[in-house]
């Protein structure tokens, strides 16, 4: 048994840094590529930043996860463990950011370069010509 609540909890170690990094990327990949602020291929430091918070947020989740068990307890609940609720905690947070994100993380991924080079060439020019006027 002592196995299962370890594999629960490191699931969502892994997962949570998932959780809160990829929301990032997806904001800061696509304009730091067109803003010139980051070059094809390059992370953004945003996405570290939620790796770390990540591991922290899972820290915090399992610290809920625990107090929801010591609820459930009183009420009668008696084969839930701690790492259970934590693990439903963090796959119901992770299907959700995956509805929500996976699209367009996917598509950020799969960006074309030479694409990329001519919208931000496009910026460039349309930025030139509005300060020309």
């Amino acid at each position: 048994m002592n196995y299962f609540k370890n594999k629960n909890i490191l699931i969502g170690i892994f997962l949570w840094p998932l959780i809160i990094a990829i929301p990032q990327f997806n904001m800061n990949y696509s304009t730091g590529l067109l803003s010139g602020k980051l070059e094809y291929g390059q992370i953004p430091n945003e996405f570290y930043f939620g790796l770390f918070a990540g591991i922290i947020g899972s820290l915090f989740f399992l610290g809920a996860g625990i107090l929801v068990l010591r609820l459930c307890k009183r009420f009668g609940v008696k084969e839930m463990n701690g790492p259970k609720i934590y693990l439903y905690i963090t796959l119901l947070f992770f299907t959700i950011m995956l509805l929500t994100q996976g699209k367009d993380f996917y598509n950020l991924l799969t960006l074309d370069e030479i694409k990329v080079k001519e919208a931000r060439q496009l910026i460039i020019d349309y930025e030139s010509n509005n300060t020309n006027n």
